[in-house]
């Protein structure tokens, strides 16, 4: 995989070396953006009037996230109502099976290996292969450590990565500072517009989550 999607590079990030999708709220969170913001991305769906609708079809690029696509088709949702689908369902098979359909991308694409885990219940991994990571952070580390235009897809990768604590396994304290004033600067500047929205909302949306978990 030479340039994934942010949901496929989201995960090959997030995975670990055992290939599970961490428990924490913050990630499962910034999972199920990085799928809605290869989306609008695409021009597949739209934001108006802080609603996600459906404006085009789905590219085959982006096959993978055809159940997250068919919720938004149902009616427009607002993104706050798309994470609560996904994140406080009765059951986590929405979120799993979002999990395994990038997941597998990974695999085919040669950036992961499937395998099986858990005790009581199997369930699927997908350990990261290493070159593949570090080639996702190199090129992370090339376009937002030094001048140079940014693309919207890695500045909106690299927002997720940030809210969802991510950055730590891969830069040190001063890189993350620096990253996270790159960011400040883009998002005032030259953020891609569609990007900018779809952070600010990552943003109401966390509080929502990490509000409804506690409670």
């Amino acid at each position: 995989m030479v340039e994934g999607t942010v949901a496929q590079e989201y995960l090959l990030a997030t995975l670990g070396e055992k290939g599970k999708l961490p428990a924490a709220v913050q990630v499962r969170t910034c999972l199920v953006a990085a799928g809605l913001l290869d989306l609008l991305l695409k021009g597949c769906v739209g934001m108006e009037q802080k609603k996600v609708s459906v404006r085009a079809s789905l590219p085959a690029e982006l096959a993978f996230l055809s159940q997250l696509y068919e919720l938004i088709g149902k009616k427009p949702r607002t993104v706050q109502s798309i994470g609560e689908e996904y994140l406080f369902s009765l059951t986590d098979r929405r979120l799993q099976d979002l999990f395994d359909a990038i997941g597998k991308t990974l695999v085919q694409a040669g950036c992961a290996k499937a395998e099986e885990g858990g005790l009581l219940e199997k369930t699927n991994r997908y350990v990261p292969d290493k070159e593949a990571v570090d080639r996702l952070v190199q090129k992370i580390r090339a376009e937002l450590l030094e001048e140079g235009p940014v693309d919207p897809q890695t500045f909106g990768l690299v927002s997720l990565l940030d809210k969802s604590g991510q950055l730590k396994q891969y830069f040190s304290s001063y890189e993350r500072e620096t990253l996270k004033t790159r960011l400040r600067q883009l998002k005032d500047t030259e953020a891609d517009p569609v990007v900018k929205q779809m952070v600010d909302h990552v943003n109401g949306l966390m509080v929502l989550v990490i509000s409804l978990s506690i409670h």
